[in-house]
């Protein structure tokens, strides 16, 4: 077992491989671009470093979670298509940076639409998961919010 965080990356990537050191993480979890907007990772200058930081330091598996703002289930045509576009980009630095996967919630659908949310949903998934070769897309279910498409193991196993 390895035991780990959702680490600080102020000062870029390359931070939290520090931060993991300073807490004792043996694995972690990180935000490769600014969890709150929509500007995608940028990852490729610092990656040889990144992965021999975390190399050196005996770290891993390491995940990026995808911004906030990602809605895999949204029933805005427009929203939905940003929402994969910048996972699929969180999903190629995830590679870039050697990391097993991608974390990313499992969204939220319309009022009184289950069944269609949880439809773009999974297809978003396999969208994404298509982007890397090796990484996995881990889904983080969901406060049981109005529409959300997984919050519970049940919804999580349909979807």
């Amino acid at each position: 077992m390895r035991i780990g965080a959702h680490l600080r990356t102020r000062g870029g990537v390359l931070s939290a491989v520090e931060a993991a050191r300073e807490t004792g993480a043996e694995a972690f979890q990180l935000f490769a671009s600014n969890p709150r907007a929509w500007a995608g990772p940028r990852v490729e200058p610092v990656a040889d470093e990144f992965r021999d930081r975390v190399a050196e330091a005996g770290l891993g598996p390491i995940f990026l979670h995808a911004p906030y703002l990602v809605n895999i289930a949204s029933p805005n045509p427009l929203f939905h298509r940003r929402s994969v576009d910048l996972a699929r980009a969180s999903m190629v630095a995830a590679e870039v940076l050697g990391g097993a996967g991608l974390v990313v919630h499992a969204g939220a659908g319309g009022p009184g639409e289950p069944a269609a949310g949880s439809g773009r949903a999974a297809a978003a998934l396999r969208e994404i998961a298509a982007e890397g070769s090796d990484a996995w897309v881990v889904v983080e279910l969901m406060a049981g919010s109005a529409g959300a498409v997984a919050s519970s193991f049940a919804e999580a196993r349909r979807l």
